[in-house]
């Protein structure tokens, strides 16, 4: 990395970094304490799914926007042209990349930054600090750029679909050899994508991938198995419910029936009293009665 690169990142990480910080570490530091106003970034990925590498500028505080076409990605924002390996390519083949292929001339007369980006091969350091400063000499990453190992599975279809379309490698090395496409990464051309793709999917790893599938198989049945008892366990559960909710209503019924019967007893009860009062006061009227009749005998006979 240049020294003005170099002042540049110090200066917007602060200048109370020492001066024998590496790049990265700078990268870092300034990516941390950067405003993020000042950084929008457009990105467009004809048929590609971009959101990878969306999340890893978002992360280091860009401010991203993915555009649908190229003639929605407007402003003086950096662009980046994103696509994948073969082994990631979507159902629409090589028009995903002849459509960036495409778009080349006429990017080449804009005076906005734009660049390619695998994505398969990414070292987000570095791109973000393209994005922050799109003139400055790219930064050398520190480790070897490795791409993404695709699954054993996934290999063996781009390798038949390469096969079945020549054109499909074509295109995508003619993005990879592209100025603005490996080299701005210190990266070689992915020329050897197809002994990639190879090394991917050899009887071994297919194998493996076929046992992972197998045992995927196991655990969707397995999982499915437990749904079903999960249904029939809440089917029963809902019987149950609806059967102790009918033994609620008929407790209920029974405890409104044996209130009723209480009630009934007690009046009963006072009924009972008052019918033996009332037969108290008919005897004691008639032995009164009585008691008159005589007296009055007694008068009539004297």
């Amino acid at each position: 990395m240049t020294p003005r690169r170099l002042a540049y990142l110090r200066q917007l990480s602060g200048w109370r970094w020492p001066r024998h910080c590496s790049a990265a570490v700078l990268i870092r530091i300034a990516v941390a304490t950067m405003p993020v106003e000042r950084v929008p970034v457009e990105i467009w990925a004809p048929g590609f799914d971009a959101k990878p590498l969306a999340v890893a500028l978002t992360a280091a505080r860009l401010t991203v926007r993915q555009c649908t076409t190229l003639e929605a990605a407007g402003g003086e924002a950096p662009l980046l042209l994103a696509y994948g390996d073969p082994g990631t390519v979507p159902e629409a083949g090589a028009l995903a990349y002849q459509s960036l292929l495409a778009a080349i001339p006429d990017l080449e007369r804009w005076v906005r930054p734009w660049r390619l980006v695998n994505l398969a091969c990414l070292w987000s350091p570095a791109l973000v600090a393209w994005c922050v400063q799109p003139d400055a000499q790219p930064a050398r990453p520190e480790l070897t750029m490795e791409f993404t190992p695709p699954e054993a599975l996934d290999a063996l279809v781009a390798l038949q679909g390469l096969e079945a379309q020549p054109q499909l490698l074509e295109a995508y090395l003619r993005l990879e050899h592209h100025p603005r496409a490996a080299a701005l990464d210190h990266r070689p051309a992915d020329d050897g994508c197809q002994a990639r793709l190879r090394a991917a999917c050899t009887p071994p790893a297919l194998a493996a991938a076929r046992l992972r599938r197998c045992e995927l198989l196991e655990d969707l049945q397995r999982a499915d198995q437990q749904r079903q008892e999960l249904h029939h366990s809440q089917r029963d559960n809902q019987a149950l419910r609806e059967r102790l909710m009918n033994l609620e209503l008929k407790l209920a019924r029974r405890a409104d029936l044996e209130l009723s019967l209480q009630l009934s007893q007690e009046e009963l009860g006072q009924l009972g009293r008052r019918i033996a009062l009332l037969q108290q006061l008919v005897s004691d009227g008639a032995e009164a009665s009585r008691s008159v009749q005589e007296a009055l005998a007694q008068v009539l006979g004297s």
